[in-house]
Order: structure tokens, then C-alpha cells, then sequence
């Protein structure tokens, strides 16, 4: 993979994988209502769901995502 935000682990002979997240992460994202501009709000959310959709994640962890 071309980025590093995976974090990879081995459970009983198989791979999992799953989206790397600092402890101290706050999950905010840019509310719709705030002074950013539109270009910058849409740039973040194509971001969350193109690495969600190009990840292979398995469906419970692409409903938490």
C-alpha cells in the first residue's frame, strides 16, 4: 500500500486489517456549518470514503468507519 494508515494484525493464521488511529485522536471532522470553505469540507469527506471503499476491510469495520 501506498500510505501507512493500516495497522495490521495476525489472528489464529489470517490477516486483519484495519485503519491505524492514534489514541489521542478526537475523531472530529468539519462540521458542515463552519467558516471552511465547501471545496475544503467535500475534499475531506471524498477522502473518508474513497480509503474506506479502497481499504480491504471487512464489513464490520467498514460500518465503523
Amino acid at each position: 500500500m501506498a500510505f501507512l494508515d493500516l495497522t495490521i494484525t495476525c489472528r489464529h493464521t489470517k490477516l486483519e486489517e484495519d485503519i491505524y488511529r492514534k489514541p489521542t485522536t478526537t475523531d472530529t471532522k468539519i462540521h458542515l456549518l463552519s467558516n471552511h470553505p465547501i471545496e475544503q469540507k467535500m475534499a475531506a469527506f471524498r477522502f473518508h470514503v474513497t480509503r474506506m471503499h479502497s481499504l480491504p476491510l471487512n464489513p464490520d469495520k467498514k460500518q465503523t468507519e
